[in-house]
């Protein structure tokens, strides 16, 4: 897995991933929004459990809900700490409703819709969300670390469990590779995480993380 990226190439890629990404987001947010579309409802016991979040949330006001994303969009502000308690209402092949500590959201997809299949729906949930809060070892965080996760806002030099924990699954690694389907073992080998910081008419503009060798956050590009 690449460990670094600087210079001209990949500028040029970020132009190009734009440009060339321009027809699947804009296919994806009618998929989302339900254009075009029509939602699969699933029902399976893995949803009537419980269970704790993962990693801050960010999210804007939608109506009587919050808007969140499968990743996190940079710009947004954060709303919802790890170990929220989550409840499953509702979740379809398009959108994910939820309760975080008894606020509503509707989580949507960008890439990928949401698994239905059972194996597929398992992996999507226990890699968002931890079954009991204790595993995420929140106490045994130090104060200040655990006080830039809870405000969403990695520093340099954290650990990629941290960086992960204060803004969540990259859209993409290394060389634009979609994480939605990756498991969270093969994200945490790659130094390069890609998140969406904006979109400005399903264009999106990103923001890059870049760690060393031995797991530590070193970079942000932009700063």
């Amino acid at each position: 897995m690449s460990s670094h990226v600087s210079g001209a190439a990949p500028r040029m890629r970020l132009v190009l991933a734009r440009y060339a990404g321009f027809a699947l987001l804009g296919a994806a947010f009618a998929a989302a929004v339900g254009c075009g579309a029509n939602p699969v409802p699933v029902n399976d016991d893995i949803l009537k459990t419980p269970r704790y979040l993962r990693y801050t949330v960010r999210s804007e006001a939608e109506g009587f809900y919050q808007r969140t994303w499968r990743s996190n969009y940079i710009s947004m502000a954060p709303t919802q700490k790890p170990g929220a308690k989550v409840d499953f209402l509702g979740y379809t092949n398009l959108w994910v409703d939820l309760s975080f500590n008894g606020l509503k959201y509707r989580m949507y997809y960008r890439d990928l819709p949401f698994p239905t299949e059972p194996e597929g729906l398992r992996k999507f949930v226990e890699k968002h969300f931890a079954a009991t809060r204790e595993e995420l070892n929140l106490e045994g965080l130090e104060k200040h670390i655990r006080d830039q996760i809870d405000m969403g806002s990695p520093a340099i030099p954290m650990t990629k469990e941290q960086v992960f924990m204060a803004v969540g699954y990259p859209s993409h690694i290394d060389e634009w590779m979609p994480a939605d389907e990756l498991t969270r073992e093969q994200i945490f080998t790659s130094n390069h995480w890609i998140y969406r910081y904006n979109e400005i008419m399903w264009i999106p503009s990103w923001y890059h993380y870049f760690f060393d060798n031995d797991g530590l956050f070193r970079q942000r590009s932009p700063p």
